[in-house]
């Protein structure tokens, strides 16, 4: 147990004081190379590749893996990841080695936990005993309330197993309120009397374990309004609750980060009462374990290899990652997260095809028309909604009008893009057609894109499959990227950070998806030379042209 607090604190701090700096940009001695030993297309693909890029003999790892689209959790945890552990470990790799590139016949994606393993039993026992202990607890809580109003008051019978907290809320609010009313009542009658004082204190203890900082907070806010307390008090107290409540948030997200456990979520479970009170913990207790039932532990193999040097980290559904511009966690002290991109396809000719490319294209730089399909949706402020999404290729569209030469065809209605109507296709992004690529494009050589849905590289191989990737490598994209089962929206880069990151000619494919990818040990992977570096060498965005935010992503000329 105190090894998880003293993670947890060195975590924390690392969220307050660690900020994410600018690279220089990625280096072939810096790229590891991943081939599979069962198979000579992949380490004649390695050997073409390497020799392309003038990447050192040294940094090739032969992985003895089975030649399938999938492998198991169970494999991956005791077999392949201690070698690639053990082979970055050796020779001084740990310290040289950023990235890492899949190749034909490395799998797509890793399985999900059995769910009858003991880490699952142990995690899923826990909540379920974690969740009864909180719904006697919250039980207690509306009998005390229910004996402020009368002190014979009967016990109330157990609340049901799996209640639900909605409703648990209302068979909290009520007691509450009446309870309150007398309180009222009796300060009205006996101001200043022991009476008064002693059941003032019991409802705010009442109140407090039940609903945490946040409910106190809420009591102040109506106090602060109410104009029952001196102002400045008032404010004075609502500002340590916001300071403690945000303390706590800090500490639940970090303990987030660590390993599922039995002893990780008590301490999750304490803190979550201290922020939410017993009802917002058998809140967080019902969501996590509807989840984990759910067992979304599987991976893209490239998004797990990613965090391969790192201790260990939780499987249930992914982490932030912490390369990504929007997070704290990134720095030296951090246990490293690498870059991972795929040298696959439909053929080996047309994994080739992707080196050859790169290479070719990026020394006069990647011309054409930039093509951008959104669907009309109405701009919210939610976070990963549809409409924050549409909203990013509008952005996008908006900006490389304005500031790029490049022609932009821009679509805001629902129907997509249709054969023949984009021509010279250079850049592309835009949704939605699950698993059924639409051959709208005439791609240049080099172009970069991806498709926003969820099935578009289940699979780089079955010729039968209509999946975005597979097609779009089959038509002559150099780059594209996209997920090995059901990511949910959250996983895609934001349209209009990845492309006008790139468009800079500052910062490789690799260093842009790492960038912009939102999420690590989950469904996304990127397939395409991450040396890659189409507008090195004629810039179609001016550093200074980029939002304030991508502005600091650049690094410095020397």
């Amino acid at each position: 147990m105190s090894r998880l607090i003293c993670a947890c604190l060195w975590l924390t701090w690392l969220a307050l004081f660690v900020s994410p700096t600018a690279q220089a940009e990625l280096q072939p001695g810096e790229v590891g190379v991943i081939a599979s030993a069962r198979g000579r297309e992949s380490t004649e693909l390695a050997k073409h590749y390497m020799q392309a890029r003038g990447i050192p003999a040294e940094n090739l790892l032969v992985l003895d893996v089975a030649n399938t689209t999938a492998v198991s959790r169970q494999i991956w945890e005791t077999k392949l990841r201690p070698a690639v552990r053990k082979w970055l470990q050796s020779d001084g790799r740990e310290r040289r080695i950023r990235c890492f590139v899949t190749l034909w016949d490395v799998p797509l994606r890793i399985g999900a936990i059995e769910a009858k393993s003991s880490r699952g039993i142990a995690v899923g026992d826990g909540l379920q005993v974690a969740r009864a202990e909180l719904l006697r607890r919250l039980r207690k809580v509306v009998e005390s309330f229910n004996s402020l109003l009368d002190p014979d008051a009967p016990p109330l019978d157990p609340f049901p197993e799996g209640a639900d907290a909605a409703a648990l809320g209302k068979t909290l609010d009520a007691p509450f309120q009446k309870a309150l009313k007398k309180v009222r009542e009796l300060a009205a009658r006996s101001p200043g009397s022991m009476e008064l004082k002693r059941a003032e204190a019991r409802l705010d203890r009442d109140y407090t374990l039940a609903l945490g900082v946040a409910g106190s907070l809420q009591i102040l806010d109506q106090k602060l309004q109410q104009k029952v307390a001196p102002e400045g008090l008032l404010r004075q107290d609502i500002d340590r609750k916001r300071a403690e409540l945000a303390g706590l948030a800090l500490a639940v997200q970090t303990l987030q980060m660590l390993p599922e456990s039995p002893e990780r979520d008590e301490i999750i479970i304490t803190q979550r009462i201290r922020m939410d009170g017993l009802l917002g913990a058998y809140n967080w207790i019902a969501q996590h374990g509807d989840l984990w039932k759910k067992n979304e532990t599987a991976a893209s193999f490239d998004s797990e290899l990613s965090l391969v040097l790192w201790a260990d980290h939780p499987l249930l559904r992914w982490i932030p990652n912490p390369l990504n511009h929007t997070q704290g966690l990134a720095g030296k002290t951090l246990p490293p997260t690498l870059i991972v991109s795929r040298l696959d396809g439909p053929s080996l000719d047309i994994a080739k095809r992707l080196v050859n490319d790169a290479v070719a294209v990026e020394k006069e730089g990647l011309t054409g028309k930039i093509y951008i399909d959104a669907r009309g949706i109405k701009h919210n402020t939610g976070p990963a909604s549809y409409g924050d999404y549409d909203q990013s290729l509008r952005d996008l569209a908006t900006l490389l009008r304005e500031k790029s030469a490049l022609p932009v065809t821009f679509d805001d209605r629902q129907e997509l893009f249709q054969p023949g109507n984009c021509p010279d296709a250079a850049l592309y992004c835009g949704w939605y057609s699950l698993a059924k690529y639409i051959p709208a494009f005439e791609w240049k050589r080099g172009a970069v894109g991806y498709h926003i849905a969820s099935s578009e590289a289940v699979t780089l191989r079955d010729p039968k499959s209509e999946v975005w990737c597979k097609r779009m490598l089959d038509e002559g994209i150099a780059v594209t990227l996209g997920p090995t089962f059901e990511p949910y929206l959250v996983a895609f880069p934001r349209p209009a950070e990845f492309f006008p990151l790139l468009m800079t000619g500052k910062l490789c494919l690799g260093e842009v998806f790492a960038l912009t990818n939102p999420l690590q040990s989950w469904a996304i992977t990127l397939v395409g030379d991450p040396l890659y570096n189409p507008f090195r060498n004629k810039p179609a965005l001016q550093v200074e042209d980029l939002p304030a935010p991508l502005q600091l992503l650049i690094p410095s000329d020397p």
